[in-house]
């Protein structure tokens, strides 16, 4: 049987997605929002996929003598579109606006004072660098509710308060506007402690949103030292 790539589906999802954003960057929407948000676990095949194969990607072809960033960033596109091809919902959301934080740091590096391949080596880390993080706050927040939230709960309240962050990642690619995108991740802040407070309760909120955002951020930080080593970037990058 083959899979037909169904155009009205596209459309319903992008209009699915344009109201949630809307929503998001209405505060008057919040509360509503959260409280009535799409419940949705990722498909863990399709983000597995995206996470080794892109992170192989860049990895192996510049060691191979493929060091073309044309390629590189065309090779990375066609494996983020099969991830959201086979993906779902929430897991799409998430992984389109990341690539948005990529755009920002592969084109702020290529204006800046890196060669074109160091570019896609930092736009990759901070693009990978925030999808795990998502994850790794999700399971922290599942923790930090003592199991109130299960994961079809936790992953998509993670994912709908960063998404202003990872679309904001698109104004690091100039000086001037790189101000904006750190407006953008407070803003995403203030959404995931009304998303907390929406499904956790006043009382614990700010508590259970302290600890996911400092251990979320600590282990973010490891894996971000991690990939520099796997991909080679060097530390005058960042």
């Amino acid at each position: 049987m083959v899979t037909v790539l169904d155009i009205r589906d596209l459309v319903s999802g992008m209009k699915q997605a344009g109201s949630d954003l809307s929503k998001l960057m209405n505060p008057f929407r919040w509360d509503d929002f959260f409280r009535d948000m799409r419940l949705q676990e990722p498909k863990v095949t399709p983000m597995a996929l995206w996470a080794l194969l892109s992170l192989l990607v860049v990895m192996v072809l510049p060691r191979i003598g493929v060091g073309d960033d044309v390629v590189l960033n065309l090779v990375i596109l066609v494996i983020l579109l099969f991830a959201l091809w086979i993906g779902n919902y929430v897991m799409d959301f998430l992984l389109i606006a990341g690539y948005f934080t990529y755009i920002g740091y592969f084109v702020s590096g290529v204006y800046g004072i890196m060669d074109n391949l160091t570019a896609v080596k930092v736009g990759f880390q901070y693009f990978f660098t925030g999808i795990f993080l998502v994850f790794v706050m999700s399971y922290l927040l599942m923790v930090f509710s003592r199991w109130e939230l299960g994961f079809g709960e936790s992953f998509p309240l993670m994912t709908y308060s960063a998404i202003p962050g990872l679309l904001g990642g698109v104004f690091t690619a100039y000086g001037e506007t790189i101000v904006l995108s750190f407006l953008f991740i407070a803003y995403s802040t203030i959404l995931l402690y009304v998303g907390i407070k929406a499904r956790v309760g006043f009382e614990r909120s700010f508590t259970v949103m302290v600890m996911v955002v400092f251990i979320g951020g600590a282990v973010s930080m490891i894996l971000f030292i991690i990939l520099s080593f796997l991909l080679g970037t060097p530390e005058w990058a960042f």
